[in-house]
Formats: C-alpha cells, sequence, structure tokens
C-alpha cells in the first residue's frame, strides 16, 4: 500500500499538459488499465496518461482513444464504484479526456 500511495502522491503533482516523448502505437494496454478495479490507483495512473497524451499531441492521442474506445469507456467509468479519496482527480482527468477526444471528432 505505502508504493500504491506514493504512486498517488506522484501523479497528483504531475500536470496533465507536460511534454512527453513517448511513441505510443496503441492506447489498449493503457484503456486495459482503466478496467482494473482492484487496483484503484493503476486505473488513476491510465487515465493521467491518456488525459496527458490526448492534451499534448491532440491530433495523434485523440485520434487513438477515439479509434479504440477510450472515449467510450472513459464515459462510462463510474465514479460511485470509485474509491472517494481518488474522485476529484480521476473526475478532472475524465473531463480533461472527453473535452479532448470530442474536440478531435469535431475537427
Amino acid at each position: 500500500q505505502f508504493v500504491l500511495d506514493k504512486m498517488v502522491q506522484a501523479i497528483n503533482r504531475w500536470p496533465v499538459d507536460s511534454d512527453r516523448s513517448i511513441n505510443y502505437r496503441s492506447l489498449l494496454p493503457i484503456l486495459q488499465l482503466l478496467e482494473c478495479k482492484a487496483c484503484p490507483e493503476a486505473q488513476l495512473w491510465a487515465a493521467w496518461a491518456i488525459a496527458n497524451l490526448t492534451s499534448y499531441d491532440a491530433s495523434r492521442f485523440a485520434r487513438l482513444a477515439v479509434d479504440e474506445g477510450g472515449d467510450k469507456m472513459i464515459q462510462q467509468f463510474n465514479l460511485d464504484d470509485y474509491r472517494e479519496d481518488l474522485r476529484p482527480k480521476m473526475l478532472e482527468l475524465k473531463k480533461i479526456i472527453l473535452q479532448n477526444t470530442e474536440h478531435y471528432k469535431h475537427i
């Protein structure tokens, strides 16, 4: 639990719009972590990663998120079932992802 708590602390400090030189061909491995209900910290990291990527390079990663169903997955993500202390950050990330993917759909 100590490591997971440190992970959450780190994620909460990371700016979503930070520059990442990461070359993902697919978001599916990250999207699959959103379904990992046994580890809400992993879900939080996955949401941060998707929010970051879709903010940093929307033309590429928002397209991937939409094409791979990530927008639908995050839209259906039920915060009522989510760990209460992590809900505000997850809600923030969820809004960013949905905003970025909706913007991509309309360009």
